[in-house]
Parts: C-alpha cells; sequence; structure tokens
C-alpha cells in the first residue's frame, strides 16, 4: 500500500455523546459512593452527602476552522509545486477517527448519518 495525500471536503458537523457511568461503576462493585452514608468526608465538610451520578461527556466539532475535540486541534501545513492531490468529497453518511499517531491511541470514533 502506497501512502497518499488526498484532498478531503468534509461537511460542517457537531457530535456530543453523554453517558451516565452509574451503573458500569456499580456492576464493577463501586456501589457505596451512591448511597446514604458514602463517608465522603475527606471531600466534603458535610457528611450528608453521596454521589448522585457519574457521567461521561465527549464533544466532536469539525467547520471551516478545523476540528476540535477534548480542547485539541491539529493543523499541518506543507506547501507543494504542481502536484494535483485526489479530491474526495463526503456527501454521504460517514465513520471518522481522531488518531494519536504518536502513542497509536484512537482518541475519538464516531458516526455522522445526517449531513
Amino acid at each position: 500500500m502506497q501512502e497518499t495525500e488526498v484532498d478531503v471536503a468534509l461537511p460542517k458537523f457537531r457530535l456530543e455523546y453523554e453517558k451516565s457511568l452509574k451503573e458500569c461503576f456499580q456492576q464493577l462493585g463501586v456501589s457505596k459512593i451512591f448511597c446514604p452514608g458514602a463517608q465522603l468526608g475527606n471531600i466534603s465538610s458535610s457528611e450528608n452527602i453521596l454521589v448522585s451520578d457519574i457521567i461521561h461527556k465527549a464533544v466532536v466539532v469539525v467547520n471551516e476552522e478545523g476540528s476540535e475535540a477534548a480542547a485539541s486541534t491539529a493543523v499541518e501545513v506543507v506547501a507543494y509545486c504542481m502536484v494535483f492531490n485526489p479530491e474526495f468529497f463526503v456527501d454521504h453518511p460517514f465513520l471518522f477517527v481522531i488518531y494519536n499517531t504518536k502513542n497509536n491511541l484512537i482518541l475519538f470514533m464516531g458516526r455522522v448519518n445526517e449531513l
């Protein structure tokens, strides 16, 4: 396989995902923090507190200015002379991945169904 630069035209989109992790934590055996008498005195002076929920939220924004995910943006510009890159216009549903090449980690993954 040969690496090739491609000019990609993406539509603007914003994806938000929110998930309660309370049930996951409870299934892992972390349940006392959700009950009255949770003994969370080390994080609050109040004795009558408990954790009501743990929520994970992610937002990905792609627009004319670039992309933003978890407050990270990367833009790489390289100048070439008389080189015409293949063009790819995204005009149908697609999957995307934001990938950290330095650490070989997938940071975000999503699906856009409606353009």
